[in-house]
């Protein structure tokens, strides 16, 4: 992907992220594998609002973006 320039999303939809539903701190384990594999500018985040999947607890819609936000703050990402 990186040598392409290409992107890897990550989709809100728990049951992609794990066995059981849980929030938002499901994605973090996911967003790290990609930002070490091949780097943060690879990374894509896919909310699929359309109704065909259920987001993880805290992500019902755009308005708890802010969430995802501070899981990237809380992770130590940097805001570039």
């Amino acid at each position: 992907m990186a040598e392409r320039d290409g992107i890897i999303g990550i989709i809100y939809a728990w049951r992609y992220l794990g066995r059981k539903r849980g929030g938002i701190e499901r994605l973090a384990p996911h967003l790290e594998y990609v930002r070490k594999f091949v780097g943060a500018r690879h990374l894509a985040l896919g909310s699929d609002y359309d109704g065909a999947v259920a987001p993880v607890r805290g992500l019902k819609n755009v308005s708890a973006l802010p969430a995802v936000t501070k899981l990237f703050q809380d992770l130590g990402w940097s805001e570039q």
